[in-house]
C-alpha cells in the first residue's frame, strides 16, 4: 500500500511562503531597562542584520545561507542545497544563544524573541526538509526526479 507523500516543491513553496510572511511579522524587541523598546520586524531585522555581525550576531548569515539552498533546490543540486539548508539552521538558532542585542548607539539590551522569528527559522527548517527528502528521493531511485514516485515511473514506462 502506498502511502502519499508531501511533495518537497511544496515544502520548498511552504518555505518561501513562510520566509515573506516572517519578514511583516514581529521578530523581537530588546527590553530597555523597565520600558521596552519598539518591535523590530522581520524586514527591518533582515534589512539591520548586517550591522548585528558586528555586536557578534551570526545568525543573520542564515538569509543568504537560506537564498543559497534556494538557488541550489532549483537547479537540482540537493547536496548543496541541503548543506546550505543545515548550516542555515546552525546560524539562525544561535540568535537564541545571545543575551543581549545592540540597538543603535545606546548600547546592547536583552531582548525578547517574538513569532517572526519562529516563522523565519521554519522557514529554513522546511528548506532543509525539502532538500534532504529530494535528495533521498534522488539517490534510492536516480532514474526519477524528486517529485516523481515509482508507480509515477511505472506509469510512465507503460505508456511508452
Amino acid at each position: 500500500m502506498q502511502t502519499n507523500k508531501i511533495s518537497p516543491r511544496l515544502l520548498a513553496m511552504l518555505s518561501l511562503v513562510l520566509y515573506f510572511i516572517c519578514l511583516v511579522t514581529p521578530a523581537y524587541h530588546p527590553v530597555i531597562g523597565y520600558a521596552e523598546a519598539g518591535v523590530y520586524y522581520g524586514w527591518a531585522a533582515l534589512l539591520l542584520g548586517p550591522i548585528g555581525l558586528f555586536g557578534g550576531h551570526f545568525s543573520w548569515l542564515a538569509n543568504p545561507l537560506l537564498w543559497f539552498s534556494w538557488s541550489k533546490f532549483e537547479s537540482k543540486n540537493y547536496n548543496a542545497a541541503l548543506g546550505a539548508s543545515i548550516l542555515a539552521i546552525m546560524m539562525a538558532l544561535t540568535f537564541l544563544l545571545n543575551g543581549t542585542i545592540p540597538v543603535g548607539s545606546s548600547g546592547s539590551y536583552k531582548y525578547e524573541v517574538l513569532f517572526g522569528y519562529y516563522l523565519w527559522l521554519g522557514s529554513v527548517v522546511l528548506a532543509g526538509f525539502a532538500a534532504g527528502t529530494s535528495r533521498k528521493r534522488s539517490q534510492s531511485a536516480p532514474n526519477l526526479t524528486a517529485e516523481e514516485t515509482p508507480s509515477d515511473e511505472a506509469a510512465r514506462r507503460s505508456s511508452l
